[in-house]
């Protein structure tokens, strides 16, 4: 698996938050993945990549070879990709991992964790994101997301899923075809029965008809 650590690359990092990325970049290499990063040097993305390349694992760096008057980047990578904006950086990231992890950083982490989260909000990837909350370092932005979501500036998730019709598994008399239409429309599955029963006498048979049809092209929950 290709894991890709968001950080910072900051020389001024206290070594509670560095020890952490290291012992991860450890963790990364013992289990057989690969460490996608910034590719710099210090920092989180230093300490991580460290890890890393201790425990013999593989890394590969992404970054505009611009960024090195910055801050220095990593001469140790297995692999590294250079690009000619941040922007593009970005995308390397999504196309090269499988999994994102977001430690602590300053506004370039902040600008890569809303990107990122907001790609996954809108279902345009399907990668795992994992908070790395080192220290409690994420705690008050985390509050402030539940805030906005709580006053109604963020959808929350359920809000977000699209809303499907299928088949109840849990409430169902034959093929839970009025269980599942029940449950689409919020209303008593048993009131679906009773007028799907009417509408069979009415209409001759029809609604039994509907019903085989309803079971056939509704997907099972």
């Amino acid at each position: 698996m290709n894991i890709c650590l968001y950080g910072s690359g900051s020389r001024k990092i206290d070594e509670t938050y560095t020890d952490e990325a290291y012992k991860l970049g450890c963790e990364i290499a013992r289990k057989g993945h690969r460490l996608v990063f910034g590719g710099g040097d210090t920092g989180m993305m230093g300490a991580c990549a460290q890890g890393v390349h201790d425990c013999n694992g593989k890394t590969l760096g992404i970054a505009p070879e611009w960024i090195g008057s910055f801050e220095p980047l990593c001469e140790n990578c297995s692999e590294f990709i250079y690009v000619n904006s941040m922007d593009e950086r970005k995308k390397k990231f999504v196309e090269n991992s499988d999994a994102f992890i977001i430690s602590p950083g300053g506004i370039g982490t902040l600008d890569e964790f809303f990107e990122i989260i907001t790609l996954k909000k809108l279902k345009q990837i399907r990668q795992e994101i994992i908070i790395f909350n080192i220290a409690g370092f994420y705690d008050k932005m985390l509050e402030m997301i539940d805030e906005m979501a709580e006053k109604g500036f963020l959808y929350k998730q359920k809000e977000m899923e699209q809303k499907k019709l299928l088949r109840s598994i849990d409430n169902r008399m034959v093929c839970g075809v009025c269980g599942g239409i029940g449950k689409y429309f919020n209303v008593d599955p048993t009131l679906v029965r009773l007028i799907w029963v009417l509408a069979s006498f009415v209409g001759a048979g029809s609604g039994l008809l509907i019903y085989i049809i309803a079971a056939i092209i509704i997907p099972e929950a």
